[in-house]
Order: structure tokens, then sequence, then C-alpha cells
């Protein structure tokens, strides 16, 4: 399989901008008091991991391959900054396995509306 091959894929794509919005929240946690401010790399990169998606091959993208390049990016973001918090912020929280189960729903479900609303808006019209 060829590199060109790896890389336009929609879960390699959404890891790629996942772990770079990982360390941006990690930053915007780091840098603020703010809590509402960590929307902001959330949206920037749910888009940019969308629209490198939607660009690197153009003549074969769908909404599915838009969904799961955002879901990919956002989800990934997400664990990077949930286990920033979890292992320097707040290292004895003491959240039990239901406690952090259903936070992880939480992301998948936030997940799963903000990836599908942007996947519509940059679908390609046929």
């Amino acid at each position: 399989m060829k590199l060109e091959n790896i890389i336009a894929k929609p879960t390699a794509i959404g890891t790629f901008w996942g772990v770079i919005g990982g360390f941006s929240l990690i930053i915007a946690t780091i840098t603020t008091t703010n809590g509402y401010l960590q929307i902001v790399p959330y949206f920037f990169i749910l888009c940019a991991a969308i629209l490198t998606t939607k660009y690197v091959d153009k003549a074969n993208v769908n909404f599915g391959d838009l969904f799961k390049s955002g879901f990919f990016a956002f989800f990934v973001s997400s664990l990077f900054l949930y286990t920033y918090i979890l292992t320097v912020v707040n290292p004895n929280s003491g959240i039990s396995f239901i406690g952090h189960f259903w936070r992880f729903v939480i992301l998948v479900g936030l997940g799963i509306v903000s990836s599908s609303f942007i996947s519509f808006v940059a679908k390609p019209v046929r």
C-alpha cells in the first residue's frame, strides 16, 4: 500500500488533526481561565479535518468520509484533553468507572452531532 493511500484515508486525516487539536486544547487549558474558549480550537480542528478530507480526493469524497475524519479529529483531541486533565490538572479526582463511562458517552455524542453538522455543510454537491 502506498503512503499516499494511507494519508488519504479519513481515519488517518482525523487522527492527524486530532493530535494537533489535542495539543491546542491543552494549550488553551493552560493559557486561559475561560472554559468557553476551548470551543474555538474544536471548531477549527473539525473544519480542518473535514476540509482536508474533502480536498485530498475530490472525486471520491462522500458524507461518510467527511464524518469519519471529523469524528476522529474530535474524539482524539478530546481524549488528549481528558488525559491531560486526569493526569496533570486533577490527578486525585477519584472518579469511578461509571463516572468515566458517562463522560465517554457524552464525548461520543458531541462528536457525532458536531461532525454530522459540519460534514453536512461541507458535503459535495452532486
